[in-house]
């Protein structure tokens, strides 16, 4: 144990030799001070991307979990009784009676040919409820980036396009189409229809395919009245969703449908999650390390240029193990020092950007977006142990160096 008079020296000795060499003591807390904002800034930057990503693509058509039917229609399949569901079933009838679940909406999803003059595309079509859909996919609607009104005649023969498609197909806002799709018959059935909207995706595969029509346009296209074969949900913000997924997904499956919240929709975005954190792991572990290094570094120099003084300590009765503490309190004291500065100055980090933003390129849309990275405090503590934990690691070497000292040798300045 050491007693505290002993630590109060320690601690004195120890800040007495940080202004002795006050820049060197300054590039090693300054380096230290650097790995734990770097670590901490592109931890938070990462995680307020990912955020936002996965906010976006709930909230711009996908919704936070899907309900579709156990026998689920396949790309260029055609519609039947068997892949679509009937108004207002047994899933619908839980759903109004789940307190968890805040708004759904159906959809029916269907896929064609769009035409314009001479030119025909094949597309993929979604068919909706404009009022519902306000609140699952309120981004996809209020896009500020979208051309006209998205489906401003919910009961009309109205579509919005990509605008990508609308490029291909040579059309603007007010242009009249011809849509034709199988029906469950398997006959070909087509309808014309105005564009009200542009929408300006991202994304150019989805720009070039996507279609947006009122549901009852879509049904009478397809001639399957009060059918569809999707149900978006939103839940409210206090539910859990994976714990609320994991208790209802048998007795949608009872009911025949299956449900499928966003992770399972979207697989690829946890990948990309895992990524993300295995770089932001990766600079941390390097900033560290160098820091760690720097840290061995110095207090080896230091260790050289203090063995005199090493020498009366020990001649003035400390022990190995006494040298072994001072040295080891002087390191742990520089990079306390750093980790706490650096912790100190994300936040003022935090603080200012929480005000300005970050500008960042639209993962979904076209046009910029600002996101606002937060103050973790788990991951905060957890950098700043890691740094002590490294930092302290690092002044093995030097420390067991000095304690290892010889009295003798020591005053004549050799090691």
């Amino acid at each position: 144990m050491i007693n505290h008079e002993f630590l109060s020296f320690a601690l004195k000795y120890g800040y007495r030799n940080l202004l002795r060499k006050k820049r060197r003591s300054f590039l090693l807390i300054m380096t230290v001070v650097l790995a734990v904002m770097v670590s901490l800034v592109a931890y938070s930057y990462a995680e307020a991307i990912f955020d936002y990503w996965i906010v976006s693509t709930i909230e711009s058509g996908p919704g936070q979990a899907q309900i579709v039917p156990n026998a689920r229609l396949t790309e260029g399949a055609v519609l039947s009784p068997n892949s679509t569901f009937l108004n207002n079933n047994k899933i619908e009838a839980y759903l109004k009676n789940d307190p968890g679940v805040k708004a759904y909406s159906t959809r029916l999803r269907l896929d064609g040919l769009v035409s314009a003059g001479s030119k025909s595309i094949y597309f993929v079509g979604v068919g909706f409820d404009i009022s519902k859909e306000l609140i699952i996919s309120p981004r996809l609607i209020n896009f500020s980036g979208n051309q006209g009104t998205l489906l401003d005649d919910p009961e009309g023969e109205v579509v919005a396009i990509g605008k990508g498609l609308a490029e291909s197909l040579g059309v603007k806002l007010g242009d009249q189409i011809f849509l034709s799709a199988y029906t469950a018959d398997e006959n070909l059935n087509a309808q014309t229809a105005r564009i009200v909207a542009i929408i300006n995706f991202q994304d150019d595969l989805v720009s070039k395919r996507i279609i947006y029509f009122p549901l009852g346009f879509a049904q009478n296209l397809v001639q399957m009245p009060n059918r569809y074969n999707e149900i978006a949900l939103r839940l409210h913000s206090e539910v859990d969703l994976m714990a609320w997924s994991q208790h209802s997904k048998n007795t949608f499956v009872s009911l025949g449908g299956r449900l499928m919240p966003w992770w399972e929709i979207f697989p690829p975005m946890l990948k990309i999650e895992k990524i993300w954190q295995s770089v932001v792991g990766v600079i941390a572990a390097l900033l560290f390390l160098l820091s760690a290094i720097s840290l061995m570094t110095i207090i080896l120099l230091t260790v050289g240029e203090r063995t005199r003084e090493i020498g009366v300590l020990a001649a003035l009765g400390a022990r190995r193990k006494d040298i072994r503490y001072l040295f080891s309190i002087e390191s742990m004291m520089m990079a306390s020092l750093g980790a706490v500065l650096g912790l100190v100055f994300f936040a003022i980090y935090i603080l200012i950007v929480s005000y300005t933003g970050i500008p960042i390129e639209n993962p979904l849309f076209s046009g910029y977006i600002f996101i606002f990275p937060e103050f973790n405090i788990f991951i905060s503590f957890l950098v700043f142990i890691v740094c002590l934990l490294v930092c302290g690691l690092s002044a093995i070497v030097p420390v067991v160096k000095a304690s290892g000292t010889d009295p003798v040798a020591a005053f004549r300045g050799q090691i």
